[in-house]
């Protein structure tokens, strides 16, 4: 098995890896563990609205990674932005937190096409996801969808309704981890 972490601290994560069960899982041929450093994925200064920040697609490992950022962490559940807000404060960061459902706030003036980007993860179906997640978006920005190998069929479906909520070019980028 393969196992494939990506982290702000790499240096924390190989000594405890070396020295527990997963240590002896290695030996014996039963788990390889690759540990990536996120700040070697991060490159750019665009100010991003992640739409599930608390298991969601690195909206406050970006800004941990990056804390040149401008972040909006938006999520329907209030309890987890609060965790999160006392995250950003033991670290010493900042960002905004807004307390919305995805579909609801994108119709709010104030979040509406103010971002550059709006990530999301593979939390529903692209068409859905462009409908939550286009409105954030400013003339010129990137709606930027983690989604698994359905992509390519996903995109073909949703292309109707990018297109229909103002979405621009539909590219599809396969990644793999090192």
């Amino acid at each position: 098995m393969r196992i494939d972490i990506i982290t702000v601290l790499p240096e924390m994560l190989e000594g405890f890896f070396n020295c527990s069960i997963m240590s002896r899982a290695q030996k014996k041929g039963l788990a390889e563990i690759h540990i990536h450093n996120l700040r070697d994925y991060a490159y750019d200064r665009y100010r991003k609205v992640d739409d599930y920040p608390f298991g969601g697609f690195a909206g406050m490992v970006m800004k941990i990674a990056r804390p040149d950022i401008k972040l909006t962490l938006l999520d329907s559940l209030n309890k987890r932005l609060v965790f999160l807000g006392e995250v950003l404060k033991e670290l010493g960061l900042e960002a905004q937190i807004v307390h919305a459902r995805a579909e609801e706030g994108g119709k709010k003036p104030e979040l509406r096409e103010r971002f550059d980007i709006s990530t999301a993860r593979a939390v529903a179906k692209l068409n859905v996801l462009a409908e939550y997640c286009l409105p954030y978006v400013k003339v010129g920005g990137r709606f930027i969808a983690m989604k698994g190998p359905s992509a390519p069929d996903e995109t073909e479906a949703a292309i109707r309704a990018i297109k229909k909520l103002g979405g621009g070019d539909i590219q599809n980028f396969e990644e793999s981890l090192p």
